[in-house]
């Protein structure tokens, strides 16, 4: 993508801008995991984040990871959630590294264990990678969520 090719909206933008600026996100010389789900909260992070490196007054490189738990395999009529991704992902010049290492057993397929293994995987990789930050995509809702679905299941 080329740095003339750069565009988000003025609003978006400026809360951003304000974000890095007073939480101090992103230093120079910083290597990032962006944990990519499939989901649209780690889509948006993705797109918005390989952006903003283009226009970000330091220098910090990006690396775009999947966790594939396997979670869809052997499910009637279930996709492999990685095709969706490589097209949205293509389109802002985003590779993607996809991890297989840790399935889980079925018997053991609860949110908690599932975010519990993937926020340990994605450690190791950070620490593999020699990566200082990790950065996620969620929004407001999601630990309310997470809560509900762990009580219901």
């Amino acid at each position: 993508m080329k740095k003339s090719d750069y565009r988000l909206p003025g609003k978006i933008n400026k809360k951003l801008g304000r974000a890095m600026h007073d939480y101090s996100m992103f230093s120079e010389g910083d290597r990032v995991i962006v944990a990519v789900s499939g989901g649209v909260d780690s889509l948006v992070l993705a797109c918005i984040l390989k952006l903003w490196q283009l226009k970000a007054p330091v220098f910090f490189e990006l690396f775009f990871i999947h966790i594939d738990h396997g979670f869809w395999r052997g499910r009637a009529g279930a996709a492999d959630p990685r095709e969706g991704l490589s097209g949205v992902l293509e389109s802002h010049n985003i590779s993607l590294e996809v991890h297989e290492e840790w399935n889980i057993a079925e018997n053991d397929r609860t949110c908690f264990t599932c975010a519990r293994n993937r926020r340990s995987q994605l450690f190791e990789l950070a620490k593999h990678k020699d990566c200082n930050k990790i950065a996620l995509g969620h929004h407001k809702d999601d630990l309310l969520e997470t809560f509900m679905i762990n009580v219901l299941y």
